[in-house]
């Protein structure tokens, strides 16, 4: 607290506005601090539907090739598709190479990436010479290591953690739903082309596990579809719920029809009622799913791209716009603080000005008040105070220079007086009582040993009597004219006291007034004894003229001739 309180008025203002600025200050950070997230979640989530673009591209047409090298081992006939999507299949893996390359991600290992690039390229080298198992098994298993990768992206740029429900059932759908339909109806495709062309009675396990396939598409179909209806349920923005309603009534409704047409096949072939069993007829009724697939992701990809880019910049725009309040109300604050420390700063140098010309003895010193606020109301104590004081200073001078024209007259006038204050402490004494004493001192000290006449100044009039208390009692209680002779050694001194009084009756001291009358006692004395000699007959004695001046010397002549 003693910190505080020796911090200038401006520092204090400084701490009083801060205090006021940080839950505004804290508040307005937070703001930016979601926005900031918000930018790194939608920059990751962008980036990483890239790498899931340039995999899938990979995918789907590995599931596609898949099914036709099978059918072509197995029928022996060459398919005139495969030549194609071996080149998709290329082109995307260069191409996510290189995009990795250009961003400098590595996010599932640059040696995971080249392994698919590699294990394709043995597969697309040496699939004509595997039997037609081996064929489906290494397709298989290509495309469920691009799932994995596919999941990875997934995980890594959080693509399954929107905060958006609806960006993040379509991204659940082209991540989870999509490849795995795609994959599923790869590994199902080639399964029943490999069963056909050997020519052999349907086992219960190969029944089994069709039917498991079957299932398997079956769910994935229909989780693509739930998934973008609900995204589409729950958007907001018209243009993207139109967006999505086109999709869903458009190729992932007629990858529906043609679903359902191709699994009610495969159920008719596993109860064996199916006809036309041949590859041809079987890959003329599957393909049109998975190119129906293949558009649906297209036409929920490209948007879902499009949306987190405008988002992304929307945040970027509210984070600057955050950033920017904070600014102006930090520069907002500084300026009210310069503000209003400049204007008490102004006002109380000026006052402080003003009191070191008051203490310079200048009392005309003009002030002036440009608020009507605290620092006006000390301004306008200051004018008033100054006024008093200089009116009073001018009274107290006039006073002063009566007192001084009444000390200078006391100081040479030949009574003795003297002047005490409440408590009996002498603090005047004129010449002629100081004379007085340094002539008595002898005799006083016959009576006071310790009495020093240089030294009463300041004293006590104690000093002058054997009981101090009754002295001070007697001072005390004075209330008006007081006289009384005191005799020390020969010294015989009358005293006159009265007391000084304020004009409401308050004790301010007392002033003495002190007359020698050590020779005339004498002179007394001598006169009585005279004349009590006379009376009794006896003319010869004769006043002594020794000591005697004046008024004395004159009366003992007379005397002494009229004897």
């Amino acid at each position: 607290m003693s910190l505080v309180r020796n911090l200038k008025i401006g520092h204090k203002l400084g701490l009083i506005v801060l205090a006021l600025l940080l839950p505004l200050a804290y508040t307005t950070w937070h703001y930016v601090q979601k926005y900031a997230v918000a930018v790194g979640e939608d920059r990751l989530a962008l980036q990483g539907l890239d790498h899931f673009y340039s995999f899938n591209e990979a995918l789907i047409p590995l599931t596609r090739h898949g099914a036709l090298a099978v059918a072509e081992r197995a029928t022996g006939r060459p398919e005139s598709k495969v030549p194609a999507l071996a080149a998709e299949i290329d082109a995307a893996l260069s191409a996510h190479l290189e995009f990795e390359k250009a961003k400098g991600e590595d996010y599932i290992g640059r040696s995971a990436a080249d392994a698919l690039a590699g294990e394709w390229k043995t597969l697309s080298a040496s699939w004509r010479q595997m039997p037609v198992g081996e064929v489906r098994s290494a397709h298989d298993v290509l495309a469920g290591k691009m799932l994995v990768a596919i999941d990875g992206v997934a995980e890594t740029f959080a693509l399954n953690r929107d905060t958006d429900v609806a960006v993040l059932y379509v991204q659940d759908a082209l991540t989870m739903w999509v490849p795995d339909t795609a994959v599923n109806m790869s590994a199902l495709r080639a399964t029943l082309i490999q069963k056909l062309s050997d020519g052999t009675a349907l086992t219960a396990d190969e029944a089994a596990h069709i039917g498991a396939l079957k299932a398997r598409v079956k769910l994935a179909a229909e989780n693509v579809v739930i998934d973008v209806g609900k995204a589409a349920e729950r958007t907001q923005d018209p243009a993207k719920k139109q967006a999505l309603e086109a999709v869903l009534s458009g190729p992932l409704a007629q990858m529906q029809v043609r679903h359902l047409e191709f699994d009610n096949w495969v159920a008719s072939y596993l109860k064996g009622e199916a006809t036309d069993l041949n590859a041809q007829s079987l890959l003329d009724r599957s393909l049109p799913t998975l190119e129906h697939l293949h558009e649906a992701e297209h036409g929920l990809l490209d948007p879902l791209k499009v949306h987190l880019a405008e988002r992304l910049a929307t945040a970027e725009r509210s984070r600057m716009l955050g950033f920017g309040m904070l600014t102006v109300m930090v520069l907002v604050a500084l300026a009210i603080v310069w503000w209003v420390v400049n204007g008490l700063n102004r006002g109380v140098l000026h006052a402080t000005d003003v009191l070191g010309k008051i203490e310079q003895g200048r009392f005309d010193n003009r002030v002036t008040i440009e608020a009507n606020d605290e620092i006006g109301t000390l301004l306008g104590g200051l004018e008033r105070m100054q006024k008093g004081l200089g009116e009073r200073i001018e009274r107290d001078r006039v006073v002063a220079a009566e007192n001084a024209r009444i000390r200078t007259a006391l100081d040479k006038v030949s009574t003795s007086v003297m002047v005490s204050d409440a408590d009996g402490r002498i603090i005047y004494m004129n010449e002629a009582v100081q004379t007085m004493f340094r002539t008595q001192a002898a005799e006083i000290r016959k009576q006071l040993p310790n009495f020093d006449p240089e030294r009463i100044l300041n004293s006590s009039f104690d000093g002058f009597h054997k009981s101090p208390a009754h002295q001070r009692s007697m001072l005390s209680a004075l209330s008006g004219n007081h006289q009384s002779e005191i005799r020390l050694g020969n010294a015989v001194l009358r005293i006159s006291a009265s007391p000084v009084s304020a004009p409401d009756g308050t004790r301010l001291g007392t002033v003495v007034q002190w007359l020698d009358r050590t020779q005339e006692a004498s002179v007394e004395q001598e006169v009585r004894e005279l004349v009590e000699a006379a009376l009794a007959g006896d003319l010869r004695p004769r006043l002594s003229l020794v000591g005697k001046s004046g008024f004395f010397e004159a009366l003992a002549k007379g005397l002494n001739e009229l004897l």
